[in-house]
């Protein structure tokens, strides 16, 4: 039996970060999807899906926390793991960062080695199939119950599930 290769998207728009993060996956046998905006990723996002993202911060229109807010708000890509990989450095970077929703965050310049070892990669982070029988319901509930209100009413809270809202007078 031959194991499928794991898929990351890589979104960077520095062709020379992006060559070394698939130079660098590729040796680990991962197979490597690039992006070099947020537009082209949320498109690729459409048709294929990763087992990680590794998302740069600063991209030319949508930023990278904007991509991360779109892909938490929806279920097939609630628990995708997220490594931001950029060169905003600052405590208040990083903590915004991780409060939009990605997993872990790597300062520029980064070493290979030390992006590999992250927990991002670990079992934690791939999905059951319990998992996507899940999404596939909550997807179902939501456009049902979501259909003709303003807001979203049932509202997934990571790492805990969801709460269904009250809808405002």
């Amino acid at each position: 039996m031959v194991a499928i290769p794991q898929k990351v998207l890589v979104v960077e728009d520095e062709p020379d970060i992006r060559k070394l993060l698939q130079y660098n996956l590729a040796q680990e046998h991962f197979k490597v999807v690039e992006a070099e905006d947020g537009e082209q990723a949320l498109k690729i996002l459409k048709q294929d899906k990763p087992n990680l993202i590794i998302l740069d911060l600063m991209l030319p229109g949508l930023s990278g926390l904007e991509i991360c807010r779109t892909l938490r708000e929806h279920a097939e890509t609630a628990r995708l793991p997220i490594l931001m990989l950029t060169a905003k450095a600052g405590e208040a970077d990083k903590v915004i960062g991780l409060e939009m929703g990605a997993d872990d965050y790597l300062a520029k310049p980064f070493s290979p080695r030390e992006m590999l070892a992250r927990d991002v990669w670990g079992e934690t982070h791939r999905s059951t199939p319990l998992d996507n029988v899940i999404d596939v319901h909550m997807t179902r509930l939501r456009k049902k119950v979501d259909a003709g209100h303003a807001v979203r009413l049932i509202q997934t809270i990571r790492g805990v599930g969801f709460v269904l809202r009250e809808e405002s007078a």
